[in-house]
């Protein structure tokens, strides 16, 4: 989903995040913890972004993994560390196509029967 940068959208992307937590049957305080994290990672990006172009976020609920994009176009990647959030898993930050993108990923146990 394309959005301005702006903090309410944020929102809107880890309640986005929370259902996916809930529909993967993660613990309360596990969600909550992700949606906070999710939230805070787009105001970061959202931060970076001045050229006024919307920023992109993809969400993705694989079987074994919650995975949240977000994309910032015309926006270098940070040099220094990487950012660190409770309850991700794993940050990765890349170049692509002139766009800055951060990666987070969240492992969830995979459903019965998969």
């Amino acid at each position: 989903m394309k959005m301005d940068p702006d903090d309410r959208l944020a929102a809107a992307a880890g309640g986005a995040v929370r259902l996916m937590g809930d529909s993967a049957g993660l613990a309360t305080d596990a969600i909550l913890q992700l949606q906070e994290s999710v939230f805070a990672a787009c105001k970061k990006c959202f931060r970076t972004q001045t050229t006024g172009k919307p920023c992109e976020i993809d969400l993705e609920r694989g079987e074994d993994q919650i995975r949240v994009e977000v994309i910032v176009p015309e926006c270098a990647v940070p040099d220094h560390d990487k950012p660190m959030w409770p309850g991700i898993d794993k940050v990765e930050c890349e170049s692509r196509n002139g766009s800055g993108i951060l990666r987070l990923t969240k492992h969830v146990a995979k459903a019965a029967g998969s």
